[in-house]
């Protein structure tokens, strides 16, 4: 059963990523060879390699214990050590997954995130088959809950990176274990920042793994441009085949801060909470085209307003937080944007604090992921 499940998730993990294939390699008994434990390609046999003698890069990354990006002549390789979860203090070598280039895309090491958040779940699976009993199964069940949403956290950026370019907040809270909302920030050079805030159509893990894979998009195309409308057109291009098949799309805004020029630059894909806040007036960053997964453009309008640092406050929210503050089906941006000026002095920390306080479900389950960012600059 564990055997087919791998398989299984080999098949999507592969899809995702449009690589050739997947292969899980789990250590003997012995302790002396890797086994080919299971592989996206029914097809494909078994196969054995002696630890003691072979300096293959797959059993150099078992030895290290470290993810690696290797080069081939088909592409990148990604090999990622295959752990025992540590929730319960064990962290026993268990093999290693491969993933294998495809001939439509390249494999780029910021995959590696997504490969090793995958790799992590298996690793859980084989402590979970040991498991036995009613009360074990229950354990069972919160360390997978709790894994995959420490897993899914770890995706989203540090914020101390980014602190020398501005005070940031945000705080990203599914409504299961694991969510389609994120946010993501990009160092773009000259002083400017980006900002990408995202919200799948769904939540749980389908809607995990488009959030995993447009983070790894981004990361990509923001390389190659960070003109807000390029990006969004790039991203929606590595995500059409996916977004279509499982029938989601994703709201999308992508904003570029210019504090030298005093400019804000933004793309908006159907996402209707995107704010700039000064002292007199809040502006709505509009949405310019529908969103990604709806129909796809050869361009994505952009456009430029002003950004004063000091005191302009940009703010980015998912309806999550705004259904918990509706009252008779009222509406709730005003009360989040008044919130906002009240704390216009203070720390966007602060002011993070304010937003999901006021917006608490209280004791009942919040319907939806509920996701925020503040900067200030």
């Amino acid at each position: 059963m564990l055997e087919r499940g791998a398989a299984r998730l080999l098949v999507e993990l592969v899809e995702v990523l449009d690589a050739s294939s997947g292969e899980l390699w789990t250590i003997d008994e012995s302790g002396s060879h890797l086994n080919r434990f299971a592989a996206s390609d029914a097809s494909v046999g078994g196969a054995s390699i002696d630890l003691e003698l072979s300096r293959s890069p797959l059993a150099e990354v078992f030895r290290s214990g470290s993810a690696r990006a290797v080069g081939l002549e088909a592409g990148t390789e990604l090999l990622v050590p295959v752990r025992q979860s540590q929730i319960h203090g064990l962290s026993d070598s268990l093999g290693v997954l491969r993933v294998l280039p495809g001939s439509d895309r390249t494999l780029q090491p910021s995959d590696l995130r997504l490969v090793s958040a995958i790799a992590s779940q298996i690793g859980a699976a084989f402590e979970n088959r040991r498991l036995t009993g009613e009360s074990v199964e229950r354990a069972r069940m919160l360390v997978e809950l709790e894994l995959a949403h420490h897993l899914q956290l770890k995706l989203l950026p540090e914020l101390t990176d980014f602190a020398d370019l501005g005070d940031i907040a945000a705080r990203c809270e599914p409504a299961e274990s694991v969510g389609g909302d994120f946010y993501h920030l990009f160092r773009l050079g000259e002083g400017r920042i980006g900002v990408m805030l995202g919200d799948v159509s769904s939540h749980g893990y389908s809607a995990g793994l488009i959030m995993a894979l447009t983070m790894s998009a981004a990361s990509l195309v923001v390389r190659e441009s960070d003109r807000p409308g390029d990006v969004l057109r790039g991203i929606h291009h590595e995500l059409v085949r996916k977004l279509e098949s499982t029938d989601m799309y994703m709201t999308l805004c992508y904003v570029v801060l210019d504090p030298t020029r005093n400019r804000l630059r933004y793309a908006n894909a159907g996402h209707p909470h995107a704010f700039r806040i000064g002292p007199a007036v809040a502006d709505r960053l509009e949405a310019l085209n529908p969103p990604l997964g709806i129909a796809e453009f050869d361009t994505y309008e952009e456009r430029e307003v002003s950004w004063h640092p000091g005191d302009d406050t940009l703010l980015l929210f998912t309806d999550g937080l705004s259904e918990t503050m509706r009252a008779d089906r009222i509406w709730s941006d005003d009360l989040i944007i008044d919130a906002v000026r009240r704390f216009a002095y203070a720390s966007a920390g602060d002011v993070l604090d304010e937003l999901f306080k006021i917006a608490s479900p209280g004791d009942t389950p919040a319907p939806d992921d509920r996701t925020a960012l503040v900067l200030k600059q």
